[in-house]
């Protein structure tokens, strides 16, 4: 193109000797067709040189000096250069200095986000995703940041300053926009970036009045750990630096949330019961102490219910150490299977004494709950290794916070003597603290 635009110059310059006006009206067509088309800047700066001297000295009504012309034209040209190579280096500094702007912001994130995340070493995958949930918040000041584990059955919400009323709907939301990306065949990551001057139109984004929606998925290496969204109601515009700036946020929130990932995991593997399978009495007594910070700051009430395997010992020298193994995985497994997977929680206390935690209920209402489990625990069909029956029972005692206790320790006590009631009266009871 620069070739052609350069023959066509040379014949407009022949053509000036026998009619001025052509250079005249040609030049501007010139410059205009060479600045959309041509990609050579020194190309360009010559024939504006040359071009500008000719419409001077036709509008002078002077002689064309072809020396001063080529003098005029290295001038301009050396200029020209001498701008462009300024301009270059002047737009290198500017992004050198972004990314360093971008690596000192997105280490300063980081590090609030690992200062209160990693504050507790039994902090737990939830307490630390609402921790980075509340930096990002603080940190953007927006409105909504919503944290979402994988799992096997999809994204499920992790952390959330939205309405618990209304998470349903953005948890099936969130699973749709993952869907979404993942068809576009992007390995790297993608986010979902809408915003406008108008409310969008997703599940409960017009009640909230959301203008501006970020869904990011959070990804390590090629394993999807979970997804970020961020919701205002202001409309927000995304420039280069700080889409660049995201992706370093979001793969470092990706490396923390995978630590924590991790740490769950060898967390949660120190709090089982090696036999059962259930939670251990350390987990239990950190869950209890949680529930105390809860009622603090919302009032609720929670119970524990203590049961003990009536005649363990006497099982035991009967059927042998094994079955009395065997009986304690059945029953504690069952009880795990019929308590509420959310709410409650079964922990083996010690020998054959377990503990479940039952929360954001009173005594009178699990009361016949815990009966329930009673009569069925004696109808479990547990074999020894002949195939004979070996028929169990269990007892119970029941305390509620704070109504029986205001702390742990006492809370355990009067359990623990409502359990004692019920083996001094017969064994195979429930029975409420309360009661006695």
């Amino acid at each position: 193109m620069g070739i052609i635009v350069l023959l066509v110059f040379i014949a407009i310059i022949t053509a000036n000797y026998f009619n001025p006006i052509i250079l005249f009206l040609s030049s501007p067509v010139i410059i205009y067709v060479y600045s959309v088309r041509s990609k050579s800047k020194a190309l360009f700066y010559f024939l504006t040189a040359i071009i500008s001297y000719l419409i001077i000295s036709y509008t002078t009504n002077t002689e064309v000096d072809y020396i001063l012309l080529g003098v005029y034209t290295i001038l301009t040209i050396s200029l020209g250069i001498i701008f462009y190579l300024l301009m270059k280096k002047k737009k290198n500094e500017l992004n050198q200095l972004g990314e360093r702007l971008i690596s000192i912001e997105g280490n300063a994130l980081l590090k609030n986000v690992l200062k209160l995340a990693v504050k507790d070493e039994h902090m737990t995958i939830q307490e630390s995703t609402e921790k980075i949930s509340k930096v990002i918040i603080n940190y953007y000041h927006v409105g909504y940041c919503t944290v979402f584990l994988k799992t096997e059955r999809g994204l499920k919400i992790i952390a959330t300053n939205i309405d618990k009323q209304i998470t349903s709907y953005i948890e099936k939301f969130a699973n749709f926009k993952y869907e979404e990306i993942k068809q576009e065949g992007n390995e790297e990551i993608a986010a979902s970036i809408t915003c406008g001057d108008e409310v969008l139109t997703y599940p409960t984004a017009a009640i909230r009045g959301i203008r501006y929606l970020n869904f990011i998925p959070l990804e390590l290496g090629k394993k999807v750990l979970g997804a970020l969204m961020i919701e205002d109601t202001d409309r927000r515009k995304m420039e280069d630096l700080e889409e660049d700036f995201f992706k370093i946020v979001i793969e470092n929130i990706s490396i923390v949330l995978q630590n924590f990932i991790y740490k769950d995991k060898l967390v949660s593997a120190a709090m089982v019961d090696g036999l059962t399978q259930v939670w251990n009495r350390t987990y239990l007594e950190k869950l209890i102490k949680d529930e105390i910070k809860l009622h603090k700051s919302n009032g609720s009430s929670f119970c524990i219910a203590i049961l003990d395997i009536d005649n363990f010992k006497q099982f035991n020298d009967t059927y042998g150490h094994l079955h009395g193994d065997k009986v304690l995985k059945e029953i504690s497994q069952f009880i795990n299977k019929n308590i509420r997977k959310d709410n409650d929680i079964i922990a083996r206390y010690g020998g054959e004494e377990f503990v479940i935690l039952f929360t954001k209920v009173n005594e009178h209402e699990i009361y016949y709950k815990v009966e329930n489990i009673r009569q069925e625990i004696e109808k479990l069909n547990i074999t020894n290794d002949v195939g004979m029956r070996t028929p169990v029972t269990a007892s119970f005692g029941i305390a509620e916070y704070p109504n029986q206790g205001v702390n742990m320790k006492e809370l355990i006590e009067k359990a623990d003597k409502a359990l004692y009631f019920s083996k001094s009266n017969g064994r195979n009871k429930v029975t409420k603290y309360s009661d006695i």
